[in-house]
């Protein structure tokens, strides 16, 4: 995973969703404004092999604790291999 901006970056950091994937967080500064706080999500798919569901519902548990406790305003990007009438999606989406 990576992340390209036109925007300066800083304070990049990873961290581990509990399934091995590595995610990003960060800052965009862009020029004449406050920081926003960046999010680089990309986690399973829940249709390979035994037990994927559940291990993709864990990662967004994971995902959806890590951005509730995340400064706003915070910008989110990437792959939630979700769609928008699933549960654990809209959990992530009610945190604003």
């Amino acid at each position: 995973m990576g992340v390209w901006s036109s925007i300066r970056l800083s304070d990049l950091s990873s961290w581990n969703d509990g399934g091995g994937q590595v995610e990003i967080d960060g800052l965009l500064q862009p020029a004449g404004t406050p920081s926003v706080h960046l999010a680089v999500v990309h986690v399973n798919a829940p249709v390979f092999g035994p037990g994927q569901p559940a291990f993709w519902r864990a990662q967004l548990a994971a995902v959806h604790q890590h951005l509730a406790g995340d400064p706003r305003p915070l910008l989110v990007a990437g792959d939630f291999n979700a769609t928008w009438d699933l549960q654990p999606f809209q959990d992530i989406l009610h945190l604003g």
